[in-house]
C-alpha cells in the first residue's frame, strides 16, 4: 500500500520535474523563438522573395541649395539702332532662333540720308583744305609772313580731318556701304543685324513704329550658354570648393536629375539670408532648360564607402526601419529574425546602414520583406 503510494508520489514528482525542465528551455531563447518569421518555400517562390547581403557603396556629402538657371553675360544681347528711324518690317517672333549676323528688321530714317549727305561734303571739304594747307606751307617757307596762314590751313585741315572720320564710323554703323554713298546711291534703309546666336526672348517694336536711339528693339537669348546661380548659407560655404559636382532637379518640370560643375564661389555674403551665390556649369546642354527657372540642388563636397543595404530590404514601422535577417533554413522554412537599422542617405537603390552590425555574411531578404511583415 505504502510502496503503492510512494510510485505515484515519485511518478508526480518526475513529472513535475520534466515540465518545469521543458519550460526552462522555451524561456532561455525567448528572442530567437518570438521574432522568428517562418517564411515555407512556397510563399518564398510565390512571392519572388530574394536574398541578400550588406554590402559597400560609395554615399556622398551634400550641401543642399537653391537657386535659378541664369544666362552668361556674354550670351545675351539687347538690340537697339545708332539711328533713329520708323520699323519697315518685323518678321520674328518670340521663341525664334536667330544666327549671328541675320538680318532682323530694317529702319525708314531721314536722319541716315543727313549723315551721307555730310559726310560727302566732309570727304569734299577734305580734299579742298588739304590742297590748301599743302600750298600754303610751301608759302610759308618762300615768306615768313606767310607761316600764320600755313598754320591756320593746316588746323582747318585737322578739324575737317576729324569731322570726316566721325561721320565715316556712323555711317559703318549704319551698316551701309562707303563705296555706295561715294558713288551718290544714298539711301534711308538701316540693317539691323543679330549681334549673337540665339533665341528671340523678346520684342518690343512694331511695323511702323519709331524706334528711337535709347530704345531696345529686341532681346536675344543663347540658351547653349546657361549656368546655375545657387544661394548657400553662410555656414556652408567654407566645404565648397571649385571643380565640385552639382546635382539638381526642376520641381515644376519633374524628377529628371541634371549635373554641373562649381566654377565659380562668391567672395560676399549677400542679404538677411546671410547666403553666397554658387555658380555652376552644366555639364550637358539641354534645350529644355529656360534662363530664370527655379531649381532644387545638392553640391557633393565629399565621397565616403560606407555599409548599405537594398532599399526593398527596409521595411518602416513607426518612424522605425527593420531588415530581416535570415537565422536558419530547415527543410522547406526559412527562419528570419527582424533586425532594426538605422538608415542614412540613400543613392542608385542602396541605402547606408549607420549602425551597421550585421554580419557581412548575412543573408537579408531584400525582397518581399514588407509582405511577410504585415501577414
Amino acid at each position: 500500500m505504502y510502496i503503492k503510494y510512494f510510485l505515484i508520489i515519485f511518478a508526480g514528482l518526475f513529472l513535475f520535474s520534466c515540465k518545469s525542465s521543458s519550460n526552462e528551455t522555451a524561456e532561455l531563447l525567448p528572442e530567437q523563438v518570438s521574432d522568428d518569421i517562418v517564411v515555407n518555400k512556397t510563399q518564398f517562390d510565390g512571392l519572388k522573395m530574394k536574398l541578400g547581403a550588406v554590402s559597400e557603396h560609395t554615399f556622398d556629402e551634400v550641401i543642399a541649395a537653391t537657386g535659378k538657371i541664369e544666362v552668361e553675360n556674354n550670351a545675351k544681347a539687347t538690340v537697339s539702332s545708332h539711328i533713329g528711324g520708323f520699323v519697315q518690317n518685323m518678321p520674328w517672333k518670340i521663341g525664334q532662333k536667330v544666327n549671328k549676323g541675320a538680318l532682323l528688321f530694317t529702319l525708314n530714317s531721314t536722319e541716315a540720308i543727313d549723315i551721307q549727305q555730310k559726310y560727302m561734303e566732309s570727304k569734299a571739304q577734305l580734299a579742298y583744305l588739304k590742297a590748301e594747307a599743302e600750298r600754303q606751307e610751301t608759302l610759308a617757307k618762300e615768306n615768313a609772313v606767310a607761316n600764320k596762314n600755313a598754320m591756320k590751313a593746316n588746323a582747318d585741315y585737322k578739324v575737317m580731318m576729324s569731322t570726316y572720320q566721325s561721320l565715316k564710323e556712323k555711317v559703318k554703323l549704319m551698316n551701309m556701304s562707303i563705296k555706295d554713298i561715294e558713288n551718290g546711291q544714298f539711301s534711308s534703309a538701316i540693317h539691323i543685324y543679330a549681334p549673337i546666336s540665339g533665341y528671340i526672348s523678346a520684342i518690343k517694336v512694331n511695323k511702323g513704329g519709331f524706334l528711337a536711339t535709347s530704345d531696345i528693339a529686341l532681346e536675344i537669348v543663347n540658351a547653349d550658354e546657361i549656368h546655375l546661380v545657387l544661394e548657400v548659407f553662410e555656414k556652408d560655404v567654407m566645404n565648397i570648393k571649385v571643380g565640385q559636382k552639382i546635382s539638381f532637379t526642376i520641381p515644376e518640370t519633374g524628377g529628371k536629375m541634371y549635373q554641373a560643375t562649381v566654377f565659380i564661389i562668391g567672395k560676399m555674403i549677400e542679404g538677411d539670408k546671410r547666403t553666397v551665390e554658387i555658380h555652376g556649369h552644366l555639364d550637358k546642354t539641354d534645350t529644355n532648360l529656360l534662363a530664370g527657372m527655379y531649381v532644387e540642388a545638392k553640391i557633393v563636397t565629399d565621397s565616403a564607402v560606407k555599409p548599405a543595404i537594398n532599399h526593398d530590404a527596409l521595411v518602416k514601422v513607426d518612424d522605425r526601419y527593420y531588415v530581416l535577417v535570415m537565422k536558419k533554413q530547415e527543410g522547406e522554412n526559412y527562419y528570419f529574425a527582424k533586425k532594426e537599422v538605422k538608415v542614412g542617405p540613400e543613392k542608385n537603390g542602396f541605402a547606408e546602414i549607420e549602425n551597421n552590425d550585421i554580419p557581412i555574411d548575412a543573408k537579408i531578404l531584400t525582397k518581399g520583406a514588407f509582405d511577410v511583415m504585415t501577414e
